[in-house]
């Protein structure tokens, strides 16, 4: 059975995904990887990335789709691809360790992990948010996977891109999307239409292949992937240095970091990160406590 691998990224990403086929070459070196890209960032994207994957401009066959809005559901093309099994991971994601199970797709589903927000539709706001719960009142008031790190048959999921179409026609959710190519500030996401388009077919795997949210949350010790899901990034100038999850991107993503820089980075770390959880969990006992005394003086 033949294994493949997908990303996307444009040239803010690319040190993302650098690290990231660079931990799939280390862990699974007979994944053929895949890493789609802004037609016009090819070029330069090609060149940094070199043997690590085949780079190809991200484009779908969906002329309804502005151009602009393409990238945003760049993962969807895993779909098109000839391998058996296709793991698709975002670009700011690392493999920590092998993680074979992700691959080990029982037919007719999708393996994922449950993403950390109570509804689907809480990654959206405001006139998005509206219209997406309008026209799926079910799927927005229920948990969904994180569409960050999944894993799928392709042969499977054919009807994908056609069914995706069809959505992006209908009122009142599809019109919203062909706006935000003029109007970014609408703040879309692929990840609510995917949980739509493949709810009940979906395989829940551990938090240990996607732990993400990592700002809130803890790595497991013995996690494979990890998910740099917030902004900015552990690549970026401005990430800050006493979150934990930078101590894994030195050590799976850097692989010049050595173990002086890494000591340095997780004794500063230990100083200055529980001093950050717990001024964070005692703002969120404040805010329950006032949102309490709110709904006692209605």
């Amino acid at each position: 059975m033949t294994r493949g691998l997908v990303t996307c990224c444009d040239l803010r990403f690319a040190p993302g995904a650098e690290a990231l086929l660079r931990s799939v070459r280390k862990h699974h070196p007979d994944v053929r990887c895949c890493c789609y890209v802004p037609p016009e960032e090819l070029h330069e994207i090609s060149l940094r990335l070199g043997s690590l994957a085949e780079v190809q401009p991200c484009v779908l066959p969906i002329n309804a789709l502005p151009k602009t809005l393409h990238m945003l559901f760049g993962r969807i093309l895993a779909v098109t691809r000839k391998e058996d099994v296709v793991g698709y991971v975002d670009s700011d994601a690392l493999f920590c360790r092998p993680a074979p199970e992700l691959w080990d797709v029982q037919p007719g589903f999708l393996n994922a992990v449950e993403d950390e927000s109570q509804r689907i539709s809480d990654i959206l706001k405001g006139e998005a948010k509206q219209a997406f719960e309008a026209q799926f009142p079910d799927a927005g008031s229920s948990r969904g996977f994180n569409t960050g790190v999944f894993a799928l048959r392709p042969a499977e999921w054919q009807d994908l891109l056609q069914r995706l179409k069809a959505i992006l026609t209908v009122e009142p959710y599809g019109p919203v999307y062909i706006r935000a190519a003029q109007d970014p500030s609408i703040g879309l996401s692929d990840q609510p239409l995917l949980n739509v388009l493949m709810r009940g077919r979906v395989r829940y795997l551990p938090r240990i292949f996607n732990a993400h949210c990592l700002y809130d949350n803890p790595i497991p010790p013995d996690v494979r992937i990890v998910h740099f899901t917030s902004l900015p990034k552990p690549w970026m100038r401005s990430f800050r240095a006493h979150e934990p999850a930078y101590w894994y991107w030195l050590k799976y993503g850097l692989p010049e970091a050595g173990p002086l820089r890494l000591a340095l980075a997780a004794l500063w770390i230990a100083f200055v990160s529980p001093k950050r959880m717990l001024g964070r969990k005692w703002r969120k006992c404040i805010r329950r406590i006032r949102a309490s005394a709110a709904g006692n003086s209605v």
